[in-house]
């Protein structure tokens, strides 16, 4: 007979009280992988001999755009070329040989030609204040004491002393209805983070708004301003204390992609929920 979906009740005192803004997403998503993570202990591993593929790309671009972030204000029209030296100085530590290179410096060159402008328009308004920055926000909910915390990929200042939050997106950017829907709310999360003066380099700010940036490939930003910021960030708090009391409590239990609209095809634990076995069996759809 086919078994049971695993369904694990740890006791409280096993029950992770400190998150990250990305593993909030985990455990709206895919509350088993929280279960495996941060109860179990484990980790997946990368494959031996991998080679340079989208997570690589993603970690190259970021690094060039905080090294760019980093220097001196650069005129608009220098900006394309600082860009293309840090990509040509820093691409081989990331595995981007000479056969990937061609595949992706005129993807890299259409980038850089966007980013210059973007970050242009953003300079006019306000200045870096956060480059791949460390926050963290601890609060209590019913007696219990938790911690989320947060890696900004860039938080600037505005000229009016507001925040706005940016995080560099390799592929497609959520959708903001998936933001809205609380199914991706890691720049929201961030903001009650900022609001709660989580990074020192910051203080405490109101939060003007925030921005997902596709680096590569057609222009799919993302962003929320104004109003509507800060209605979402009221919505992501409520959400916040809902989702954590929820896992605060013995009878709920850490299961696997409950959720087929929101499921990740690629899940770090699914072969530890035997998830692949389900689908054969119709289980899931």
């Amino acid at each position: 007979r086919p078994a049971a979906a695993p369904a694990p009740t740890p006791p409280l005192a096993a029950r992770p009280r400190r998150y990250s803004v990305t593993q909030i997403e985990t455990l709206l998503r895919d509350p088993y992988a929280i279960y495996a993570r941060k109860v179990l202990r484990l980790d997946r591993l990368d494959p031996l001999g991998d080679e340079f593929g989208p997570r690589y790309l993603g970690n190259l671009f970021h690094d060039i755009l905080e090294a760019y972030a980093r220097g001196a204000g650069t005129a608009p029209g220098d900006a394309q070329s600082r860009l293309r030296a840090l990509f040509e100085e820093r691409a081989d530590a990331f595995g981007l040989d000479a056969a990937h290179m061609r595949f992706w410096r005129g993807r890299a060159e259409d980038a850089f030609a966007r980013i210059a402008i973007w970050d242009a328009e953003r300079r006019a308004a306000g200045a870096p204040a956060v480059l791949e920055g460390k926050g963290r926000w601890s609060f209590a909910i019913d007696g219990a004491e938790f911690t989320l915390s947060a890696q900004a990929d860039r938080i600037d200042q505005l000229s009016d002393g507001g925040a706005y939050i940016i995080d560099y997106k390799s592929g497609d950017p959520p959708s903001l209805d998936q933001q809205k829907a609380m199914f991706s709310p890691q720049l929201a999360l961030t903001g009650l983070i900022v609001e709660a003066g989580g990074f020192e380099e910051l203080g405490v700010a109101a939060v003007h708004g925030f921005e997902f940036l596709r680096v590569i490939g057609a222009d799919k930003a993302q962003s929320l301003a104004g109003a509507e910021a800060t209605e979402l960030m009221g919505e992501t708090r409520e959400g916040l204390v809902s989702i954590l009391t929820h896992y605060n409590n013995l009878s709920t239990s850490f299961v696997s992609q409950p959720r087929p609209q929101y499921a990740n095809r690629f899940g770090d634990f699914d072969h530890l929920a035997r998830r692949r076995e389900r689908l054969a069996q119709g289980g899931e759809e």
